[in-house]
């Protein structure tokens, strides 16, 4: 209780400060970059542009209902006067780079002539490949990006990603929750089996230079996502004299699952195992994976049996209260199980689909702010179109 009770104190700080800066920046970025922002003085509809991973490496279907939840309640609330908000037809792709830029370029008018709708943002793409992919060059068109559930760290670079913004803490705060836990229990060896993947070398990185000074031995194994057959990690970490007890599982569930079934002996109370909390549900079975493994869902199961889950904090810390939308988050939450159950979508961490339904929020209360601005002006929207910028 004493280990939970210092880490949710101390996280829930970082988190709420990192989200409010966050937030604050995507407003402020919005206002004042007003100019390149298309929209329709002339139309009732304000349209938004969306790509959701479905499949793939991540499944990030469930934050769907939260986005529908947040336009419908924002549209009730009339936040833009004289105007509402809606998406453009949902782009559901694989969590994969060229998927992401397929979609990318058949969402925009100034990017597919096909297309005319008129779109203002874009929410992309739910897990962190195909973000990343997409937010790389979204900028050139001048189209602010925003998502609330991706982890990378990479992102956080401004000057690679200037238009891109995110309400979900990045990887800093799994490494620190990590480390947190290999410290309470005075662990001094620990095993990082890295994807090489943005997202998870730079959690590496940001645990081994947090660890830095500490007496703690950080030995990472990185390979390739395309890599099938883990049995030399096994013969050369764990049968060996090195044997390592301690074992963080720094990748996507689909290769965490062959992995784990490789190792499938080396189990507690023997071996600690940390894994990532934010995959998806049942992630471990042949029914959600992709891909064969030499072992049963009942055996995986009963692997993961005292393994050591890492996530962000999955509530509100405030559920009672009354939000901007004028429901409280427990009502949020509720409104949005019942949709998501309903319309089948996959069960989503608690903390990603409020970020999920807050950033709609943030680009509402964002052109609020750039309406308010043009119409003083006398400019409007009509006329604004993104560009590309070389």
């Amino acid at each position: 209780t004493s280990l939970m009770d210092h880490f949710n104190n101390t996280y829930t700080l970082w988190r709420r400060l990192r989200i409010t800066m966050t937030l604050i920046s995507f407003i402020v970025a919005m206002w004042m970059t007003s100019l390149a922002v298309p929209c329709l003085s002339n139309s009732r509809k304000i349209y938004l542009a969306r790509i959701t991973a479905f499949g793939g490496s991540f499944n990030a279907s469930g934050m769907v209902p939260a986005e529908d939840l947040a336009i419908e309640h924002i549209n009730t609330r009339s936040i833009l006067s004289g105007y509402t908000l809606a998406f453009t037809e949902l782009q559901k792709i694989n969590c994969d780079r060229t998927a992401a830029f397929n979609a990318f370029f058949s969402s925009f008018p100034f990017v597919n002539e096909v297309k005319r709708t008129n779109v203002i943002a874009l929410v992309c793409c739910g897990c962190s490949v195909a973000t990343e992919a997409v937010a790389e060059i979204s900028h050139r068109w001048n189209i602010s990006q925003i998502i609330g559930s991706v982890y990378t760290d990479a992102l956080s670079d401004r000057t690679r990603f200037p238009s891109f913004f995110r309400v979900f803490p990045n990887t800093e705060g799994l490494a620190f929750g990590i480390l947190s836990v290999i410290k309470y229990f005075n662990w001094t060896r620990v095993l990082f089996l890295t994807q090489q993947e943005s997202l998870f070398i730079k959690a590496s990185n940001d645990f081994k230079r947090r660890a830095n000074g500490l007496n703690l031995k950080a030995t990472e194994y990185q390979f390739s996502s395309d890599q099938n057959n883990f049995t030399s990690i096994i013969s050369t970490y764990f049968d060996t004299q090195l044997d390592y007890r301690v074992i963080v599982v720094n990748t996507y569930s689909d290769v965490a699952r062959k992995i784990l079934c490789e190792a499938k002996n080396k189990k507690h109370p023997k071996y600690v195992w940390i894994i990532y909390g934010w995959y998806t549900e049942e992630w471990w079975t042949s029914r959600v994976s992709q891909g064969t493994v030499n072992c049963t869902d009942e055996e995986l199961y009963s692997f993961l049996d005292r393994a050591l889950l890492v996530l962000s904090i999955p509530k509100s810390i405030e559920p009672d209260k009354a939000t901007i939308s004028g429901f409280t988050a427990k009502q949020i939450e509720q409104q949005y199980e019942e949709r998501r159950i309903n319309g089948g979508y996959y069960t989503f961490l608690a903390s990603a689909s409020q970020a999920a339904y807050d950033s709609i929020w943030a680009i509402a209360l964002a052109l609020n702010k750039t309406a308010a601005q043009l119409n003083t002006n006398g400019t409007g929207c009509e006329n604004l179109s993104g560009t590309l910028n070389i």
